[in-house]
């Protein structure tokens, strides 16, 4: 059996993960007793009865249900596990949503720290992604059950709205419903700008009804509904990087970032499902609309 990684060689393997590269030395001295650097020879299992752990892969390579290479991301962080084996020599990094959550318990600003570090880099990896021209792309169809032109409308409405969308999808609902009460009902005309490129970023929007045109310099695509706009560069606490339009009249909810900080420092488990959700960003298609 490998000896298990010193804690030097566990900050060492964080500043390989996206976001975490230029990370203060401190805080990777912090993060490092609370992940797990594993070393897999070929044809070895991970272990796929730990739920709520997501694995990063620094070298080598993993199958299952598909390949996943060095510097992909596997995991249920919703529970159920992970069932991969490695197909070579491979080194893994595992994060302990539930160990992480604990650490949040005594050091918010720890988290909020890698938090911003991951949304910079998925925010990077977005705009490289964005596509040149989606301007006709259909959105994805929301469940049957999301409230569209009426979401503003109340309390429960609001907290369906912020459920059906995917950046929020692991939160608590309770979580959700505390930033339904922070939210302001938004509505635009067909043709309303809702903000330019550049400017100061803060609060993002999950779209009710209708759809937003993003434009930016080389990229065109929309934001449809139960999408929310806005989240990356808000969390990472850069300026806007589109000009985002209303294609159509459009309604929905603007929250304030801090609604998302203040739901995520009463509750560690809503702090690691935020930074879950955030590393799952990595595995974002190409060609899809950024967040």
């Amino acid at each position: 059996m490998a000896e298990p990684a010193t804690p030097l060689e566990r900050a060492l393997a964080l500043r390989r993960v996206p976001g975490l590269e230029d990370a203060d030395p401190g805080l990777l001295a912090t993060l490092a007793p609370h992940v797990e650097l594993r070393r897999l020879a070929a044809g070895e299992r991970l272990d796929g009865a730990r739920p709520r752990v997501l694995h990063f892969v620094l070298d080598g390579a993993l199958g299952g249900r598909a390949r996943h290479e060095a510097g992909s991301l596997l995991g249920q962080p919703l529970g159920g596990g992970t069932d991969a084996v490695a197909l070579e020599e491979s080194a893994v990094l595992a994060f302990d949503l539930d160990e992480i959550a604990e650490l949040c318990e005594e050091r918010f600003s720890v988290l909020l720290a890698a938090v911003r570090a991951i949304a910079r880099d998925a925010l990077r990896r977005a705009r490289a992604a964005a596509p040149s021209d989606a301007g006709s792309a259909a959105a994805p169809a929301p469940p049957r059950d999301v409230p569209s032109a009426g979401a503003a409308s109340g309390l429960g409405a609001r907290i369906a709205l912020l459920a059906s969308c995917p950046a929020f999808a692991a939160i608590p609902v309770h979580a959700v419903g505390e930033l339904a009460q922070a939210a302001r009902p938004l509505a635009l005309r067909a043709g309303e700008r809702l903000w330019r490129a550049g400017d100061p970023s803060g609060w993002l929007v999950a779209v009710g009804a209708g759809a937003l045109e993003a434009r930016a310099e080389r990229s065109r695509f929309a934001v449809g509904r139960c999408a929310v706009a806005g989240l990356l560069e808000s969390i990472a606490a850069e300026p806007r990087w589109y000009t985002a339009t209303a294609r159509t009249a459009v309604s929905g909810l603007a929250v304030d970032v801090g609604a998302v900080y203040d739901a995520a420092e009463d509750d560690s488990e809503t702090a690691a499902d935020l930074l879950a959700a955030l590393v799952r960003s990595w595995r974002q298609p190409a060609g899809a609309p950024p967040p």
